[in-house]
């Protein structure tokens, strides 16, 4: 039996759904890299957890834009790239987007954790 593209995606976005639950992020990105078809929702879930590895941060910091790039005006992207420059320390950058985040999501009551 072939499995549509659909079908082959929705499998792998299960695989990661359990990497997740069980905060293997490292296999995260690599069940991402199976995905025919990538759901912004799935990029932006990969950066997630790129950040949370650490190691990684230059691949969050790229697809992060990427995803910024396709909608300037998602506020989770912006506080997620917050997160990226603040781990590396740059605060100044961290904040200009952690703001900007805020400004967007009002909207959602929209709140900051670090």
């Amino acid at each position: 039996m072939q499995l549509t593209d659909e079908e082959h995606d929705e499998i792998w976005e299960m695989v990661i759904d359990v990497f997740s639950e069980y905060e293997l992020y490292n296999l995260i990105e690599k069940a991402a890299k199976r995905l025919k078809n990538p759901k912004p929702q799935i990029k932006f879930f990969t950066a997630k957890s790129l950040i949370l590895t650490k190691s990684t941060i230059p691949q969050a910091l790229d697809i992060i834009n990427k995803l910024i790039e396709g909608d300037e005006d998602n506020f989770e992207y912006l506080y997620e790239k917050g997160k990226i420059y603040f781990i590396q320390g740059k605060y100044e950058e961290a904040e200009k987007f952690f703001i900007e985040a805020l400004k967007r999501g009002h909207q959602n009551k929209f709140k900051i954790y670090l």
